[in-house]
């Protein structure tokens, strides 16, 4: 006759009863404040045509979309850092 494995009784963590309803719109409020720099940084150079004038300067194609690649994790890695540090506040 097969019986069932011991298991310790699980405690219930109060930090995630209450962060579980605010967690997705911290979120979604993370991402759309990160997006919104990095189209801000888009509109402003375009309006000032500053690609254009890092081409003239001799700025290679690949080096321009490398940049904004290192920007645009720079900043997610941030937010996803602060995260992680707000759900490891939790037992």
């Amino acid at each position: 006759m097969l019986e069932q494995f011991p298991v310790s009784r699980t405690e219930l963590d109060n930090f995630f009863v209450i962060i579980q309803y605010f967690m997705p719109m911290l979120l979604v409020l993370g991402w759309i404040y990160a997006v919104s720099l990095m189209v801000r940084e888009v509109v402003y150079e375009k309006q000032e045509r500053l690609k254009d004038v890092m081409r003239i300067q001799g700025l290679k194609t690949w080096v321009y979309w490398l940049s904004w690649l290192t920007t645009g994790i720079l900043q997610l890695t941030g937010l996803v850092l602060l995260l992680v540090i707000l759900l490891s506040a939790g037992k």
